[in-house]
Order: C-alpha cells, then sequence, then structure tokens
C-alpha cells in the first residue's frame, strides 16, 4: 500500500518540483527533498561540488546524530548546525527523510508560475553566479553561524 500512495504523491508533485539525480548536480545548485506523501517537511542545502552539501542539521544536530561511516571522505562528525556532509547523509538527516530523491530549487520562475507552484519550492528572483553562492555557502560554514536560512543568500 505504502508503494502505491508513494506513486500517487510523486505524480502530484512531478509538474511542480524538478526532480535531480546526484550525476546532474552542479556547485551552487540549491537543492532539496522532503518526506514523503505531501512534503510537510523539506530539508535544503547547497551543493557545493565533489559529492557534498553544505545544509543546517539543527541546533543540537536534531537530525542524523552518527558520523558517517558509508562515505570516508564525507566527514561528517554527528554535530549540529550548519555542516558540510556528502550527499546521503543530506538525504538522511532528520531520519525521515526518503534518501531516493533530490530536487532542484528553482530560480527565475514566473511569478505566477511560482505561486502555483509554492514558494518554498522556488522563487520568481534569479539566483546568483554559481561561484558566489558556493562562496558564500563556505563563508557561512567558516563563520560558524547557526540556524539560518541558506538559501536566502542566493
Amino acid at each position: 500500500m505504502a508503494g502505491f500512495l508513494d506513486d500517487v504523491a510523486d505524480m502530484v508533485r512531478s509538474p511542480f518540483f524538478r526532480e535531480i539525480e546526484v550525476s546532474e548536480l552542479k556547485a551552487g545548485d540549491h537543492i532539496y527533498c522532503g518526506r514523503k506523501l505531501g512534503f510537510v517537511y523539506t530539508h535544503h542545502g547547497i551543493y557545493i561540488g565533489d559529492g557534498k552539501v553544505i545544509h543546517n542539521m539543527g541546533k543540537n544536530g536534531s537530525g542524523k546524530k552518527k558520523a558517517c561511516k558509508s562515505r570516508p571522505q564525507c566527514g561528517y562528525d554527528g554535530r549540529g548546525g550548519l555542516v558540510e556532509t556528502c550527499v546521503e547523509c543530506f538525504r538522511a538527516t532528520s531520519g525521515f527523510l526518503t534518501g531516493t530523491k533530490l530536487y532542484l530549487f528553482l530560480y527565475g520562475v514566473p511569478k505566477l508560475e511560482c505561486e502555483i507552484r509554492l514558494r518554498t519550492y522556488c522563487s520568481p528572483k534569479q539566483s546568483k553566479p554559481a561561484d558566489e553562492v558556493v562562496a558564500k555557502a563556505r563563508e557561512m560554514l567558516e563563520s560558524k553561524r547557526q540556524g539560518g536560512t541558506l538559501w536566502l543568500f542566493l
């Protein structure tokens, strides 16, 4: 039954969201993934290249609390706040995310279309150039700013 409901949820989402494969990611992409059956919660991050994402793990690492052991190059050590992890850890944050699909946050979407899509998944504003996005994400990570909404700076 769960498989059927997941398929229905995917069909409803498909016209409004841009699914992206890991192999298609480019540094500077604003990505997100969400909980199945309605996207009650979405988790956003900035892909910085080399299989890494900068994203917020919550104040106390309220999401995935264990260090990444599946990918030694990940470097995630279980801390909370703004972190750099592998894409797989990004997908697994908070334990209840599906870990199967990534979506690209869309910029430059016409205002009316963006209203239809819901602003959580797009913006009528243009994104800054990819190198500026990555530089800002790294700057925020290094200055240890906690709990910010990273994508507002794109």
